[in-house]
């Protein structure tokens, strides 16, 4: 009995602990993700966000070095205090035809050797503002597709 009642426990606390530190792969944590990497200089963020072809189309200009000069730009732009904000106003399922299409660019350009299963279109603004300057640009190049049962941000 005592086996039992341990074992159960056991079985709740791993649940418990898979659901709950599971990374929710969402667009607003993939954002998030590439507001750290590009305000905080965050090579691992940046890898996060991004699939992996990509990662490795990139790996000779994705670096820390790369990720500590965007910063400074921004930071020299914008201010020391520089933040980047978003929101997204419209989201659009990308239709059978239009997932082919991107899957056959992400072949073509980045060598892809695998297809995205599922993938949505973002529209929005993106803020940079710091003490010495602000910009706000559209967002609508970037989708969040999923490859290999993972999320991803990529450009279209």
């Amino acid at each position: 009995m005592k086996k039992k009642i341990i074992l159960s426990l056991l079985v709740i606390v791993s649940l418990i602990t898979i659901t709950g530190c599971a990374k929710k792969r969402t667009i607003e944590y993939l954002l998030d993700g590439y507001v750290r990497a590009y305000t905080k200089a965050d090579l691992e963020a940046a890898k996060d966000i991004f699939p992996p072809f990509y990662l490795e189309y990139s790996k000779n200009s994705l670096t820390q070095d790369y990720m500590d000069s965007t910063t400074k730009q921004s930071k020299e732009k914008y201010g020391d205090d520089f933040n980047i904000t978003y929101k997204i106003t419209k989201t659009t399922k990308m239709t059978k035809k239009e997932l082919e299409e991107h899957n056959k660019k992400m072949t073509d350009y980045y060598k892809s050797d695998k297809d995205a299963t599922e993938c949505y279109k973002y529209e929005g603004k993106i803020t940079f503002k710091g003490s010495k300057k602000s910009d706000e640009l559209s967002i609508s190049t970037i989708a969040y597709c999923k490859y290999e049962g993972e999320w991803y941000i990529v450009r279209k």
